[in-house]
This record gives structure tokens, sequence and C-alpha cells, in this order.
């Protein structure tokens, strides 16, 4: 029961998305991609479908190829 209550919570608080997590302490989503070195976005937002549709719009302005779980989102695959 422990193992299923554990993984419950961890599913909450994780997102399938590459460059989205969830920041506890703040209750938020976290945007967050660096190219180069550089911060290209590190934002929060109040859902997960947010972060995930900032996330997707940095790539694509600073044409960096979309990940899968991005495909996947997009309905592309």
């Amino acid at each position: 029961a422990l193992l299923e209550y554990k993984s419950e919570v961890e599913d909450k608080f994780s997102s399938k998305f590459k460059c989205v997590s969830f920041d506890k302490s703040r209750g938020k989503w976290k945007a967050s991609i660096k190219l180069n070195g550089k911060t290209v976005l590190n934002k929060k937002y109040e859902s997960e479908l947010l972060a995930i549709e900032a996330v997707i719009e940095a790539y694509n302005t600073n044409n960096i190829p979309l990940h899968y779980s991005h495909k996947k989102f997009l309905g592309l695959i």
C-alpha cells in the first residue's frame, strides 16, 4: 500500500515532458531550458499545460528540434 501511495504522489508531482518539472515549494510548474549555457526559459506556471506550451514555443523560437515528448503532446507522433 505504501508503494502505491508513493507512486501516486510522485506521479502527481512529476511531468512526462522534457524541460517541465513541479516546484513543490511554490506549488507551480517550472519550464526551464538552457541552450549553449544560456538560459532560454526559466518561468513558473499554474499548470503543467501552460508550462509545456511555453517550452514548445521556446523550442520553436530558438530553432531547437522538438523532443519526442513534445511531439507526442502535439499529436505529431
